[in-house]
Order: C-alpha cells, then sequence, then structure tokens
C-alpha cells in the first residue's frame, strides 16, 4: 500500500477516488468469474447429495427384496373367538387348524398367616425355598422382622427369581410368594431348619398330602390347547413347538369353543416390497431427469446437463432394470406385472404379482433377488455410493475444485493490491508534477503582471 497520506492535494484531483475504481475496475470481471465457477460447482455439489440420496433409498428397497424367504412368507387368518395370537415362519405348511384354548397358565402364589405388622419378629433360623428344580435358602437372625424376611429373599444371591411382598388386609401383613414362573414345573416348596419350630409357619410341601402351613392363593398351572383334537400343554401361554413353524400364544380360556387358524401366504408384504421398490425407482428416474434437464426454448437447465456420471448411472440403471436378470422361469420384470413408460418410469399390475407369488413364489425370489436383478443392482450401485464410487470421487473433485478457488481469490487479492499500490505511486508522481506545473505557472503569471509596471520606469 502506497504512503500518500494525502493523495491528491497538490492537483486538486480525487486520487484515492481514481484509484479505488480502476483497481475495482480491474478486480471486477475476475471476482464475478470465480462466483459464478464456485455458483456452479456448489449447485453440482447439491445435485450430487441429491442424486446420492436417491439412489440410497433405492438401494434400501431392492435390498428388502432379496431378504432370504422374502417371498414365502406367510401370514395367518385368525376365526372367531380370537381366543389366541399366531405367527408363521415361511417354513410352515399351508393349512388350517382347529384350536381350543382349554386353560392358560399360572404362577403359584403362596400366602402366609396374618401378622399384626411388619415389623413383627417371625422366628430365628433357615428357610430353605425351592422353585421348581432350583433352591436357595434364606437365614433369620433372632428377632429378624417380617419385612426382613421378605427382603432376605428378594435378595438371595441364588435366588432364581421368586419375589416375596407384604400384603396388608384387614386380618393383618401376610408374606406372598410368587413363584419364578408360571407352570406346575415352578411349583414352590419352602422347608423350615429351625430346632424351636418358630419357622413352622411358612412351611409348604410339594406333596398335596404333606404339611401346608401357608395358604395357596394362586394354584401353579400349565397353560393348554388343544389343536384338532389333540392335547398340548406349555409351562406358560406360547406354544411354539405344537405345529411346525408355527408360535401360538393363548389369550383368553374358553373350554369347549373352537377357532380356526390359517396358515397361507402372506403377499401383503411381498406386494408392499415390490411397491416400494418401483416407487423408489421412479423418484431416482424423476431426479436424474430434473438434474439432468434442458429446455431448448429457454434457459432452464439441471445442474447435471451434459455430465457423464448422471447420463452413464441413467443408461446403465434402465438397461439393468429393463433387461433380463436371472436364469429361472421369470427374467424379465414384465412377467411379473411390471411395465416401463415411455419416460422411464415403472407401474405394477398388481394382480399379476399376487398370482405369481401365489403359483410359484420361488421363480419370484429368483428374479429379484440376490441371484438376479438384485444382485446386479447391488453390484452397480456399488460402484457409485461406494467410498471409492464414482459418486464420492466427484464431490471430493468439487470440493477441491471449491478449495482451489479460494487459493485464485487469495492470489486475486495479491494483484489487486500490488495494482493499487502502483497506481497509487503513478498518481503520486503526477500529482508533485502537477503541483510543480501549478508553481512555475503562478510564477509565470506574476512575472507577465509585473511587466507594465518596468515599462512605466521607463
Amino acid at each position: 500500500m502506497a504512503s500518500l497520506s494525502s493523495p491528491g492535494i497538490g492537483s486538486g484531483l480525487d486520487v484515492s477516488g481514481l484509484v479505488n475504481q480502476l483497481v475495482a475496475a480491474e478486480r471486477q470481471p475476475a471476482t464475478l468469474r470465480l462466483a459464478r465457477r464456485e455458483a456452479g460447482y456448489q449447485a453440482q455439489l447439491s445435485a450430487f447429495g441429491t442424486l446420492r440420496s436417491a439412489l440410497q433409498a433405492f438401494q434400501d428397497a431392492y435390498a428388502a427384496l432379496g431378504e432370504a424367504d422374502r417371498f414365502a412368507a406367510r401370514g395367518v387368518t385368525i376365526g372367531e373367538p380370537a381366543t389366541f395370537a399366531a405367527t408363521a415362519e415361511p417354513t410352515a405348511a399351508l393349512a388350517g387348524y382347529d384350536i381350543e384354548v382349554v386353560q392358560l397358565a399360572q404362577t403359584q402364589k403362596l400366602a402366609s398367616a396374618a401378622f399384626s405388622g411388619a415389623d413383627v419378629a417371625v422366628g430365628t433360623g433357615s428357610l430353605d425355598i425351592t422353585a421348581g428344580t432350583d433352591t436357595f435358602s434364606v437365614t433369620l437372625a433372632s428377632g429378624a422382622t417380617l419385612a426382613e424376611l421378605a427382603t432376605a429373599i428378594n435378595e438371595a444371591e441364588d435366588n432364581p427369581g421368586v419375589r416375596a411382598g407384604l400384603i396388608t388386609g384387614a386380618e393383618g401383613t401376610r408374606l406372598v410368594l410368587t413363584a419364578a414362573g408360571s407352570g406346575t414345573a415352578q411349583a414352590l416348596s419352602v422347608a423350615a431348619r429351625d430346632d424351636a419350630g418358630s419357622l413352622a409357619g411358612f412351611v409348604w410341601e410339594a406333596d398335596p398330602e404333606g404339611v401346608r402351613n401357608l395358604s395357596e392363593q394362586q394354584a401353579a398351572r400349565d397353560g393348554q390347547l388343544r389343536i384338532d383334537g389333540i392335547l398340548i400343554e406349555s409351562a406358560d401361554n406360547t406354544f411354539d413347538d405344537a405345529i411346525a413353524g408355527v408360535s401360538l400364544t393363548a389369550l383368553t380360556a374358553r373350554p369347549g369353543e373352537r377357532t380356526a387358524l390359517t396358515v397361507g401366504r402372506d403377499t401383503d408384504g411381498a406386494v408392499a416390497d415390490v411397491e416400494r421398490f418401483i416407487k423408489t425407482y421412479n423418484k431416482l428416474v424423476q431426479t436424474l431427469g430434473d438434474l439432468t434437464r434442458f429446455d431448448p426454448e429457454g434457459d432452464a437447465r439441471g445442474p447435471l446437463l451434459g455430465d457423464a456420471t448422471a447420463r452413464g448411472l441413467e443408461s446403465r440403471l434402465r438397461g439393468i432394470v429393463g433387461g433380463e436378470n436371472g436364469e429361472g422361469p421369470l427374467r424379465l420384470l414384465s412377467q411379473i406385472g411390471i411395465t416401463t413408460s415411455t419416460e422411464g418410469t415403472l407401474s405394477l399390475d398388481k394382480d399379476a404379482l399376487v398370482e405369481q407369488l401365489e403359483n410359484d413364489p420361488a421363480a419370484l425370489a429368483a428374479l429379484l433377488g440376490e441371484t438376479g436383478l438384485g444382485g446386479r443392482l447391488d453390484g452397480f450401485v456399488a460402484g457409485y455410493l461406494g467410498d471409492d464410487g464414482l459418486l464420492t470421487a466427484r464431490t471430493e473433485g468439487l470440493d477441491a475444485s471449491i478449495a482451489a478457488l479460494d487459493v485464485q481469490r487469495e492470489r486475486l487479492d495479491e494483484r489487486t493490491s500490488a495494482l493499487e499500490s502502483r497506481l497509487l505511486r503513478e498518481f503520486q508522481a503526477l500529482d508533485s508534477l502537477l503541483s510543480q506545473l501549478n508553481s512555475t505557472s503562478a510564477f509565470l503569471t506574476q512575472q507577465l503582471a509585473n511587466l507594465p509596471n518596468l515599462n512605466e520606469r521607463d
């Protein structure tokens, strides 16, 4: 930067204004050019981001079609009364059953005699509590209370899940033991090791003829179903092995009443997945069209118009989707009711797809799954979305180009600063010259004005 403190003072010119205008005129074309280039790069970055999102959504959609047994999925239909719930695996046979929920499983609950309060001492010694095949012990010191007994049971390290609680009613406070789980296999028994017999009131033997000083509030009971007249029992209310590939959960016991269960093909889920595939594909096609659009009658153009990456993606994608895939009896999407419009979008004939699902789901899976269309698409899309993919390379290249523009702006700043300094030096020299000329002009004017006076003296 030049050192003139008052440029133009000698000549009367607005030197600072002139220099600023000259520098601005020199800088403006380069500034605008860099701004246009950055705007173009940013538009392309945004466009590739939009394209990546659409391609990832499409990837998720076709990947779902390749999931194991997707087209062999089973659905269940339950009649009335709906006394149970059911789900079916793809391995389940297509069949119907009559199911009766005889009884629901229960967890055993035992209650002690009533005590006057939770802080009443209950005795000294040990209790051995058995739940099914697991036994644990609690030891009570002299003066231990009913509340301390409940705490000792709940906090015993080897307790398999038996819970102890205190319930206070009109007659007093009772200790209630709840088994670790439902079913007769989890039934409780309690034995006392107490020389004084102070803990005898907590004894409960599994044998109905044995000592039972606790009261059974709820008996241990297995769940029971009859499937086509065959009795099935379970420790809880789930029956996973009664029908191969079918899981049943008893909800309400209705002895003597049968409910129909039908296992069929789950065409709704598969159709929904195919519809999602078509929707995301059409969205991808639309996105590519918007990003590469050109209006010959106007100025509208997409940010990726003429871009080789976008053109290659669109061309190869349409070739894969519209071409033959797989090696089974089905090789074209048109064979399952999916057709292509003149705009390149897909549409679905749902009835044709459902018919194929019901007749030969394996062939459909071969066409759309990993051995067919899904596998080809996966390898193709990975070439764009992967860490070394084309979209990644393009976005990294654009980021580098934008960073290079910052370097060019720094250099432009340096050039314009140097230009400003040079112009100020030149105007300083001009200002000095004009100042000298003005001084000379003033001197000559003064001398010329004095000439008449000299003639009068002569």
